[in-house]
């Protein structure tokens, strides 16, 4: 339901009668300028419509900004990137965002090369990766290098995704930025193999021959790699 109705201006909290007959639906945002408090519809049944208070967005994500996975220490492109690898990060998406680009940073082209990326929802009883969201296509990585990414047209609700990606095989693979530490805890397990290591996971992967993105995630590891890509998300324009 990408049409729902926000409110940002206010002077009352919202309560049951601000429902689906208003326009509002789950991801409503209301702004009560009264109090400075912001809240989410959860439930927009009509004459019981469900509304929570939210903490404010940190950090704020203005349009034309680029968000990136947070549990990301620092970044790496130190060796050869494995190819028919997909790999996922997760992101959180605090408030209701249109998002019109996912984007990597290259470091050094080469002829052939190329990625596909997408982004996955969260499955809310396992809380891994679950439904394909969008396929964002193939991003050619043979011509230049900064900034690339693939243009998309897709609004996400408050929740956790995944960031995807799958680098085709070429006979001398190109450079991207990857992540090369992150922060402990993030990608939880039944053990506490992470604790006992060198390195926290970073992210996770399944072999996957390179092609379009599979519309429900397969099966993925906990990986404490440098081969997953560090991929953005842009508020759009």
């Amino acid at each position: 339901m990408s049409n729902i109705k926000d409110n940002l201006t206010a002077i009352v909290s919202p309560n049951a009668d601000n429902d689906l007959t208003q326009g509002y639906g789950p991801g409503s945002e209301w702004y009560d300028l009264s109090t400075g408090s912001l809240w989410k519809c959860l439930d927009a049944t009509a004459d019981a419509a469900s509304w929570i208070p939210v903490a404010p967005e940190y950090p704020g994500w203005p349009v034309g900004a680029y968000k990136i996975p947070m549990h990301i220490t620092s970044v790496s492109d130190s060796s050869a990137i494995t190819a028919d690898l997909l790999t996922m990060q997760p992101i959180l998406i605090q408030r209701r965002t249109l998002i019109d680009q996912i984007a990597m940073r290259v470091v050094t082209i080469q002829s052939g090369a190329a990625a596909r990326l997408g982004l996955y929802n969260t499955d809310p009883v396992t809380r891994q990766p679950a439904a394909l969201v969008v396929d964002g296509g193939e991003l050619n990585l043979s011509d230049f290098s900064g900034d690339r990414w693939r243009t998309v047209n897709v609004m996400l609700n408050p929740g956790i995704y995944w960031t995807a990606c799958i680098m085709k095989s070429v006979a001398t693979m190109p450079t991207v930025r990857r992540v090369g530490g992150a922060s402990f805890g993030h990608f939880l397990a039944g053990d506490m193999t992470e604790v006992g290591s060198s390195a926290a996971y970073r992210y996770l992967s399944a072999s996957r021959a390179y092609g379009a993105l599979p519309s429900t995630a397969p099966t993925m590891a906990r990986d404490s790699g440098t081969h997953g890509p560090i991929l953005s998300l842009r508020a759009a324009m």
